[in-house]
């Protein structure tokens, strides 16, 4: 019924492979990763890209951001205004973990 998990922390981590009806149990996709990461504000997102030396992009041609040190032919570089912008549209967020690693995720998560 129960899967349990060590993380790189130490830190257990159950997860069910039961479905349980709306509301109960863990029926937001990788919400069993909330004590690992935090939602970081768009300050905070910029302080630590800027940090770790991370450039947001679109893929040419689409509305897909990331955040980057390589741009290549494939990635254009845009502001920061715009990068938020859409991830506002697409109801995504930054999100760092105790390590340090930043990654974009749905808005909603851990709510």
């Amino acid at each position: 019924m129960f899967e349990r998990d060590t993380s790189s922390w130490g830190q257990v981590v159950t997860r069910t492979r039961r479905r349980f009806p709306e509301g109960k149990g863990f029926n937001k996709p990788l919400a069993y990763l909330a004590p690992m990461m935090r939602k970081l504000t768009n300050e905070e997102a910029m302080e630590n890209a800027e940090k770790y030396g991370l450039k947001p992009v679109r893929v040419r041609g689409r509305e897909v951001v990331q955040l980057t040190k390589n741009i290549g032919d494939k990635f254009e570089e845009i502001p920061w205004e715009e990068f938020f912008e859409i991830l506002k549209k697409k109801r995504l967020a930054v999100y760092m973990s105790k390590g340090g690693y930043m990654k974009i995720m749905s808005d909603d998560v851990y709510e």
